[in-house]
């Protein structure tokens, strides 16, 4: 080629009379770009969306196939003020695009199955902020769909105080209280919070000033959940809930359950003062000897025994599966008197894990807690069944079916609620409990039934929007 970059050739000289020049060639290299935008991914969803705004100022570079960065002017951009940036006059080859993620940022999720649209999802690493390698060919040679999307990250946190006066609103002079536990819960598919779908994310304990914080919290529904068994549960109850006229000066936990209402937390908008207040348990008029939980075949036999029941209300007997969510399960009069008493209760359940607990209550209304005990069923039990989730999205396309069997080949068939079979599923099963995913794509909303041959057990779930 005898042109020169600038699509000129060097100086030369024509003379008169001279055979014509037809030498002068020039040679065209096939060049590419690189680009697209850097945005706020508002929802955490890890997809590109209208309403989304771009972030300017984001520094990106321009690295070979191995990561090194390029020694030539094309190394690296900021993006602009819509968050746009393009890199114009590549060779054909392979690069790697890298994004230096700016201070008060995280990278959001990026997946190849972020969605279904390429252009739209992000495609830097959360771990280093790099694209996966590009490849410009003579039949490819633009690629403007690397994008990065970036959330703010979100912070939980409050404040636990000790409610002098029980008045359920923190005044100036009432004390926080250190080292109480603390947990965060995703609130799972239903959106309920202490349901079995719940997922723990983390746990702190309050500090010396009564605070806790959760720091890097992603987009979701959740709630908090204080345990006072990090403390001594006889010696402190919770305050009564959303009293007042301020919200950042109430309690915000069930006085029962230790949990706060299920919150949303969006991008960059954090979530503060869900606080908890806390009582202190007067001196009960019983002294609890002893309280047991033993096996009798598939039920839990509880006993316990007391003394001095003088002007005393009665028992109270709570059970969990996790031993943070506690639902009474039975209420037993006191007999009363100063003399030794013995209570018995019979409580039917098949979890393998079972926690319980006796919620003594006098006649005030006050109360102190039991320890937990804890007591571990393995009865191979072979009735029942289980779906979940339920109810259960039209967005799912299945559902988890746990049942027990005594058939190697068993259908399970999915009838609607006017008694008509809508699809028949054969499985060859264990004989003993067996757990498969149903595929429910094809159901409109409503109620339906799952049904094991011969009728021998049957289940319900609901199809909701």
């Amino acid at each position: 080629s005898d042109f020169n970059l600038d699509g000129t050739t060097d100086a030369f000289t024509v003379v008169a009379g001279q055979a014509s020049d037809l030498d002068f060639d020039a040679g065209i290299l096939l060049v590419g770009s690189i680009g697209n935008q850097v945005w706020l991914d508002a929802n955490s969803n890890g997809i590109f969306e209208s309403d989304e705004p771009g972030i300017e100022g984001v520094f990106v570079f321009l690295e070979n196939e191995f990561g090194v960065p390029l020694d030539d002017k094309v190394q690296y951009q900021f993006t602009d003020a819509n968050g746009f940036y393009k890199f114009e006059g590549l060779p054909l080859g392979k690069y790697i695009v890298r994004f230096a993620t700016p201070s008060g940022f995280l990278l959001t999720s990026t997946d190849a199955n972020m969605g279904n649209d390429d252009t739209v999802d992000s495609d830097a690493s959360i771990i280093d902020g790099k694209s996966p390698v590009i490849m410009l060919t003579a039949d490819n040679k633009d690629d403007l769909t690397v994008d990065a999307g970036y959330v703010s990250p979100i912070k939980v946190g409050g404040y636990v105080f000790l409610d002098d006066n029980q008045d359920g609103v923190q005044a100036a002079d009432e004390l926080e209280v250190e080292g109480v536990l603390v947990r965060l819960f995703n609130a799972g598919p239903d959106m309920l919070a202490g349901t079995i779908d719940d997922a723990l994310v983390n746990t702190t304990v309050t500090d010396e000033f009564g605070e806790y914080l959760f720091n890097n919290v992603s987009v979701g529904k959740y709630f908090v959940n204080f345990d006072l068994n990090s403390l001594l549960p006889e010696e402190f109850a919770f305050t009564f809930d959303n009293l007042g006229t301020d919200d950042t000066l109430d309690s915000d936990v069930d006085i029962v359950t230790g949990n706060t209402p299920v919150f949303m937390m969006m991008s960059g908008l954090d979530v503060f003062n869900l606080d908890a207040g806390l009582i202190e348990n007067g001196s009960l008029p019983v002294s609890l000897i002893r309280f047991t939980a033993e096996k009798a075949n598939c039920l839990t036999q509880l006993q316990w025994t007391s003394d001095a029941e003088e002007n005393f209300s009665h028992y109270e007997l709570e059970y969990s599966k996790n031993s943070v969510n506690f639902n009474r399960i039975d209420m037993v009069g006191a007999e009363g008197g100063r003399g030794i008493q013995h209570y018995y209760a019979k409580h039917t359940n098949t979890a393998e894990q079972n926690y319980y607990r006796l919620k003594m209550v006098d006649l005030d209304g006050t109360y102190e807690y039991s320890e937990v005990v804890y007591l571990k069923h393995d009865c191979n039990t072979t009735s029942g069944m289980s779906i979940f989730p339920n109810p259960v999205s039209q967005e799912y396309e299945s559902i988890q079916v746990k049942f027990f069997t005594n058939s190697e080949a068993t259908n399970l068939h999915i009838i609607d609620g006017m008694g008509r079979v809508i699809s028949s599923h054969p499985y060859t099963v264990d004989l003993e409990w067996n757990v498969i995913n149903l595929d429910v794509s094809d159901l409109t909303v409503g109620i339906y039934y799952i049904m094991i041959d011969d009728n021998r057990e049957a289940g319900r779930f609901i199809i909701t929007e």
